[in-house]
């Protein structure tokens, strides 16, 4: 083997890893490349960890199949060596890959493996992940609860990681979508933004913004909402990070949000569309459906809206994203109180109720339930 197109190799893996830390993603996957390149030996470790790292990068930038199966190699490569540490890289790797297209049971399978792997130096990093798919699937009790557990770990008294900052990232989210305490959502929100400055980590400042536009629409501000979701979402484009677009989108595309007209917010429901489209990506294109079926009501269609919402009801059923099928299903119930079918909207609304306990809605379940007594009364 020749030692010095290894070490090159290794050197360059690091120059990718760096980029991949920052999220300069394309340079990301281009370092990877040609690291992969310098390796000679195709079996080895070095190999995995570069396929599992490239895979993460392809996933970020929504080539969910090539990141899929370079993941799928790593993990075969660390299996046939018996390397417990590199399987977990792999099966880590894999079950991103299997979240952001959608497939979330998929991602549950490969991380329950992955738990089994994992040594207790790595404890942490499995919470994040596991963390990260209880928050798509608005599981927000049980993410809070493996956020903590990350934060736990990683005492005050040690120096902040990347891993800090996307737990306290993650728990202002958390906060915003549950209706926490302003304190505790700006408490771990500013720790974010401090703790990206202390590691000169520049694009997890971006991130940190789009946590706080979500905050300025939770609060009302919807003008500094929007300003800061269009603003990112640029910077996402030009990243090419797919995930900070989804992010981005999710707040222009709901018509609910009243960020845009009704035509505006089409155009960006359709672009949230093309993206999940092109990505691939189940979870993106059927929140980009609700969204067109929440505006196409509006309008009046009642017929298009309906098929649009039953078809994503459908759909996030099927990835289990409890307060998605909630969405859907008040606003197909909506369209039948508005239609004078007031059993179709009380039976959709009731049901809703139960999802909405499951991921702590509070405020929605109460609006519900005065929707649902109203709607039973005009039957009496």
């Amino acid at each position: 083997m020749d030692a010095s197109s290894e070490e090159k190799g290794q050197w360059i893996a690091t120059i990718g890893w760096f980029h991949l830390f920052h999220k300069d993603l394309k340079q990301a996957i281009h370092y990877y490349e040609v690291a992969s390149s310098y390796v000679m030996d195709r079996s080895g470790p070095l190999h995995s960890h570069i396929l599992a790292r490239m895979a993460i990068a392809f996933t970020w930038v929504g080539e969910y199949h090539r990141g899929l199966a370079l993941a799928q190699k790593a993990r075969q490569l660390a299996i046939l060596r018996g390397d417990r540490a590199e399987q977990f890289i792999a099966y880590e790797a894999e079950a991103t890959c299997q979240q952001h297209w959608g497939n979330f049971s998929g991602a549950k399978l490969l991380l329950a493996e992955a738990k089994e792997l994992s040594p207790v130096e790595l404890k942490h990093k499995w919470e994040e992940i596991q963390a990260d798919l209880h928050i798509t699937q608005t599981e927000y009790s049980e993410a809070r609860t493996l956020e903590m557990s990350v934060l736990d770990y990683r005492s005050s008294c040690q120096p902040p990681i990347r891993d800090t900052i996307v737990a306290h990232l993650n728990l202002a989210s958390i906060g915003i979508a549950t209706g926490s305490e302003i304190e505790s959502i700006k408490y771990h929100l500013d720790t974010a933004y401090f703790q990206c400055n202390f590691l000169a980590f520049p694009f997890g400042l971006t991130y940190c913004e789009t946590v706080a536009a979500h905050l300025h629409l939770r609060e009302g501000n919807i003008s500094l909402a929007r300003e800061k979701f269009e603003k990112y979402f640029f910077i996402f484009q030009k990243g090419s990070d797919v995930q900070g677009l989804r992010t981005c989108l999710e707040g222009l595309g709901d018509i609910t949000h009243k960020m845009h007209d009704r035509e505006m917010t089409f155009r960006w429901a359709v672009i949230f569309l093309a993206f999940g489209q092109r990505a691939k990506s189940m979870l993106m294109t059927v929140s980009a459906l609700r969204f067109i079926g929440d505006i196409i009501s509006v309008q009046g269609d009642d017929e298009t809206a309906l098929s649009l919402l039953s078809a994503a009801l459908q759909a996030f059923t099927l990835m289990d994203v409890h307060h998605q099928k909630a969405k859907c299903m008040i606003s197909m119930g909506a369209i039948f109180e508005r239609r004078e079918e007031l059993e179709k909207a009380v039976d959709l609304w009731q049901k809703s109720l139960l999802l909405l306990e499951r991921c702590s809605q509070k405020k929605d379940i109460a609006r519900i339930s005065r929707m649902i007594q109203a709607a039973t009364e005009k039957t009496r």
